[in-house]
């Protein structure tokens, strides 16, 4: 019997392959853990309103008249500082928050986009409205008033290889919701 045959040395050869790459991507994750992204120049988005009407959808409520909210805002943040050889792409998103009398927070994303290379992290964007369709902005009491809301923008990190990685920004100052 040969020891030393062809696919005894093809089974080695990726036997040893296959083990420095998995320590290369074992590597890899552990410097994605230890370096978390930074961001220092996200500034809190910029609300000029936040409006709510009646509304109809018929995919939900069994087509009944909904009170749904509309964000006019500004943004203006660069999240160049997220990029680096590992980073596939970035979502960045504005959610905002408020309280009710069931949940002391309620968290809504009325805004979101995908940044697919660095030259589109600098993002600004002047009187963007919220999408009804894409991110419907509804509160189960059907009631907006008194209530106002905070803005803060989020980012998730999608790496080539490793974890996710987020963050968020400074959080606006409260905006009412006011009726149309």
């Amino acid at each position: 019997m040969l020891l030393d045959t062809t696919s005894n040395r093809a089974s080695a050869f990726f036997s040893k392959v296959s083990s420095m790459l998995i320590l290369l991507c074992a590597i890899i994750t552990v410097q994605n853990i230890v370096k978390a992204p930074n961001v220092d120049k996200v500034f809190p988005a910029n609300v000029h309103y936040a409006k709510y009407k009646p509304a109809r959808f018929y995919h939900a409520f069994h087509n009944k008249k909904q009170n749904y909210a509309q964000v006019k805002f500004d943004l203006d943040a660069d999240f160049s500082n997220l990029w680096n050889w590992n980073t596939k792409h970035v979502v960045v998103y504005l959610v905002a928050s408020y309280p009710t009398e069931k949940h002391d927070v309620n968290n809504v994303i009325v805004w979101d986009r995908i940044l697919s290379t660095p030259d589109e992290s600098h993002l600004q964007v002047k009187n963007a409205l919220s999408n009804l369709h894409a991110h419907p902005f509804h509160e189960y009491s059907n009631d907006f008033s008194n209530l106002e809301a905070n803005y803060t923008m989020h980012w998730t990190v999608s790496p080539k290889l490793g974890f996710l990685a987020w963050g968020s920004g400074m959080s606006s100052l409260g905006v009412p919701f006011t009726k149309i």
